[in-house]
């Protein structure tokens, strides 16, 4: 029965240590959802991380550009 109430007890002095953490991350969330609004006219994580997945397709596709160019010149200009 002690050993449960010391369990018990830890695990309430673990809550009271983490609660303080997860205002500051709540708060940090807040701020961070503000700028992708006012930035990108986006309000929810689902739409940031659709926004960055069209973002990611479209560098990688640059790049995949910019890759088949320099081979095309360096051919055109053996180099």
């Amino acid at each position: 029965m002690q050993s449960t109430l010391t369990s018990l007890n830890r695990l309430i002095e673990a809550i009271d240590r983490a609660k303080p953490e997860k205002a500051r991350l709540d708060g940090e969330k807040k701020i961070l959802l503000q700028n992708l609004k006012s930035e990108f006219g986006i309000t929810t994580l689902k739409e940031a991380k659709s926004l960055f997945l069209d973002w990611e397709a479209e560098g990688i596709k640059r790049k995949d550009e910019i890759q088949s160019k320099f081979k095309k010149l360096k051919s055109i200009y053996r180099w």
